[in-house]
């Protein structure tokens, strides 16, 4: 195992790596790095055999090497230049490990090559150059047109290129006004955001992402009791609202900003359905990455979700955190949101292993924080893993992907009500559910109530989700003292 470290270009400092490193604006990183673009746990560097490898956890604004965005994990070489937000750039270095070698450069075709000394040049020899020069010459004449074409075929591209940047580029904040008071729930609405370019459009109050919003609605809403509660570091008075889009490529291409008054209300004694509502409905969005139009929570429903919330007002997000940095690998291994895994952990075990008789879990034999039945934990365990490891986040991950891939995105909670049923009843599920009209697969309360094809364990299911998922959302309006289960990727 070659000796590797970490060097921060911008300050010199350097960083042994002795296992897992991990770096973010949170003060328990191994690397802390401070800024609005550094999310609180960013990134991961690990050693895996003879080789070391990145992570980026899901952080808001990306992980890049060398320049090339981080997509899922990237094996690191001797040299490479990690960037971190826009804002720091770490080197790696690794005694022993040899970096490709450039190809060697060979001499461009028709090139003489120089006389040996002592050699004279008879004049046939003078006359042959002389033939080649205007051989060249020729070759060049007749070729001007074709390189003539060939730059109007750049150019034309280059300028195709810019054209289709401006589409996700001339993003603006059209509503609120430069300036407004907002006391009350507000729209936050953008112009020119076309859905074919933008990727993502990430709303921000002083650097801190409030709302994310995806294709093809990207409008939000800026709700300042919303923010007393899930972000207390927002105070009340003047503040930067900004509106950040990414292209389809994962690129940062535009950031608009304005300023606002917010006015924050008191908090009221309890949470109602109608606040419930709206949180659920937010939750929904963020684990499908779709808009919160695709999803419909009737009043009844959201009733259901509140009482519900009891189960869960206690003091998860130390157990949490302490199993962070394995539940973010796992689900980013997998292309899910963290979010997936923290939320179902809490609604099936309250993120203790030993409980059994938990109101929401689906099975009281099964394994892990996530309540994985035994069978098939046996079948998506990695080869070689002991009894013992048949709960692991890798598992969880691996069990809930399967769940959710008959489904498209917005059908996620379908797939949460096969919670713990037997093995293939999502496929089943998914070929019925596409027979149905848009207007009842959006609304699983309507769904639950008038088809028949959920049963009450089913439907429970989907509640406890969701109602676990707020309160872990919004621990302060609940009466905790704790962080959302976000800061935690």
């Amino acid at each position: 195992m070659p000796n590797a470290k970490l060097t921060i270009l911008q300050s010199g400092r350097e960083v042994k790596i002795n296992g897992d490193i991990s770096l973010g604006r949170a003060f328990d990183n191994s690397i802390c790095l401070q800024g609005e673009d550094v999310s609180s746990y960013h990134a991961l560097v690990e050693q895996r055999g003879d080789g070391y490898w990145l992570s980026d956890l899901g952080s808001a604004s990306g992980t890049a090497v060398n320049g090339a965005r981080v997509a899922g994990v990237h094996q690191l070489g001797d040299g490479d230049v990690i960037a971190i937000g826009r804002a720091h750039e770490i080197r790696f270095h690794a005694d022993g490990v040899q970096l490709p070698r450039p190809a060697r450069q060979t001499p461009r075709t028709g090139s003489r090559p120089r006389a040996l000394a002592g050699t004279k040049t008879t004049p046939q020899a003078a006359a042959g150059s002389h033939n080649d020069r205007l051989s060249w010459a020729q070759i060049a004449l007749a070729g001007a047109p074709i390189l003539g074409l060939l730059l109007i075929v750049v150019g034309g591209l280059a300028w195709k290129y810019w054209l289709d940047r401006g589409k996700c580029g001339n993003v603006k904040i059209v509503s609120p006004k430069d300036g407004a008071t907002i006391s009350a729930p507000a729209n936050i609405i953008v112009s020119n955001a076309k859905a074919d370019c933008v990727k993502r459009v990430s709303y921000q109050i002083d650097g801190i992402e409030i709302a994310s919003k995806f294709p093809p609605a990207f409008d939000a809403t800026l709700d300042p009791a919303d923010l007393r509660i899930r972000f207390p570091q927002i105070t009340e008075g003047e503040h930067q609202l900004s509106v950040q889009v990414e292209d389809q490529r994962g690129k940062s291409v535009q950031t608009s900003t304005l300023r606002v008054r917010l006015v924050m209300p008191p908090i009221s004694d309890g949470p109602t359905w109608t606040e419930v509502r709206g949180w659920a409905l937010g939750l929904a969005a963020r684990i499908s990455e779709k808009s919160e139009s695709n999803f419909v929570i009737e009043q009844e429903f959201a009733e259901e979700i509140l009482k519900h919330t009891r189960a869960f007002r206690f003091d998860f997000l130390t157990e949490a955190r302490n199993r962070r940095l394995e539940i973010n690998k796992a689900f980013l291994d997998k292309g899910l949101s963290p979010l997936l895994g923290y939320v179902a952990a809490l609604s099936q075990s309250g993120f203790k292993p030993e409980n059994r008789s938990w109101a929401c879990q689906s099975d009281s034999n099964g394994v892990g924080l996530w309540r994985i039945p035994r069978a098939d934990a046996f079948n998506l365990r990695p080869p070689g893993t002991p009894d013992e490891m048949l709960g692991s986040p890798q598992v969880a991950a691996a069990y809930l992907k399967n769940l959710l891939n008959p489904f498209s995105k917005e059908d996620f909670m379908y797939a949460i009500t096969c919670y713990g049923g037997k093995q293939g009843a999502e496929g089943e599920l998914s070929i019925s559910l596409a027979q149905l009209e848009p207007e009842i697969r959006r609304n699983f309360w309507k769904f639950y109530k008038q088809t028949g094809m959920a049963t009450d364990e089913m439907a429970r299911q989907v509640i406890c989700f969701l109602a676990a998922g707020v309160v872990g959302e919004y621990p302060r309006r609940f009466g905790l003292n704790a962080e959302p289960l976000s800061s935690l990727y």
